[in-house]
Formats: C-alpha cells, sequence, structure tokens
C-alpha cells in the first residue's frame, strides 16, 4: 500500500471513527437534527475515503497531481464536516463563528467539486479488464466477419 492509499484510507478510518463517536452524543448538542447530519455524514464520508484509498492504484494521474488530489480529497470531506460540526454545536445566532464555518464549507465543496471530478476523469479500468475488453471486441468482429462469408 502506497504512502497516499495509507493516507487516505486513515484519513477515512478517523473520519469514520468520529462519526460513530457523535452517534453517541446526537441528543446532548445544542442542534441534535444538525447532529444526526454530522453524524451521517462522518459516516458516509469517512467510508468513502477509505473506498477511494482502496481504488487509489487505479487513479492514473501524474505523481505531483495525485498528491494534490488526494490532499484536496481529505481536506474537502473534512472541511464540510467541521462545517457540519460547527452549525451542531453553535448556537443559533452564531455570528462570526458561523460565518467563518460557512466560509470553510464552500471552501470544502469547490474542493470536493475539484477533486471527485478530477478523479472521475482519471479513473481507469485495471488492465486485465481492459484486454478481456479488447479481446471480446476482436472476438465479435471475427465473428462478423464469418456472418459476412457465410451469408455472402
Amino acid at each position: 500500500m502506497s504512502p497516499t492509499e495509507r493516507r487516505l484510507c486513515l484519513s477515512g478510518l478517523l473520519l469514520f471513527f468520529l462519526g460513530l463517536s457523535l452517534g453517541f452524543v446526537i441528543h446532548s448538542l445544542p442542534n441534535s437534527r444538525v447532529g444526526l447530519s454530522a453524524h451521517l455524514n462522518a459516516v458516509q464520508s469517512g467510508t468513502a475515503l477509505m473506498v477511494l484509498g482502496l481504488l487509489w492504484p487505479r487513479i492514473k494521474l501524474s505523481p505531483r497531481l495525485a498528491g494534490v488530489t488526494a490532499a484536496g480529497l481529505s481536506f474537502a470531506f473534512w472541511g464540510l464536516e467541521l462545517r457540519i460540526l460547527a452549525a451542531a454545536f453553535a448556537p443559533p445566532a452564531g455570528g462570526l463563528f458561523m460565518r467563518s464555518a460557512t466560509v470553510l464549507g464552500a471552501i470544502s465543496a469547490l474542493a470536493m467539486v475539484l477533486t471527485v471530478g478530477t478523479l472521475v476523469l482519471a479513473f481507469r479500468p485495471a488492465a486485465r479488464q481492459r484486454d478481456d475488453a479488447a479481446s471480446h471486441l476482436v472476438g465479435a468482429s471475427r465473428v462478423a466477419v464469418l456472418n459476412d462469408r457465410l451469408n455472402g
């Protein structure tokens, strides 16, 4: 497992653990409905980060872009979680604290769109799957040629 894969998996595991821990204190938070959202977001985001860490070998990016993308993913998922947590712990009139958290949430959302978009474009099937698909196409074209010969 490469250092990038390990960092993504560890970041996801920590976020998942935070989500599980939040589940125990939801009802004691000032805003328990938002606390439930923070709990669910942390569990789901942590799982997503771990899955991305395990899929990382199939992501084909330059080493520099891969490092930036991996860091951006962790930042995006953690930033969104911190934004939701801030809303769960904040009093109704949060003032400067909530405005700062909202800015963090907006930056995290932008980072998530950019990094996940990069991953969608960089995701490649495994070499064996590509070979199987190519051989299937070759076999299909052979069948078409044989059909043409038999029918023509």
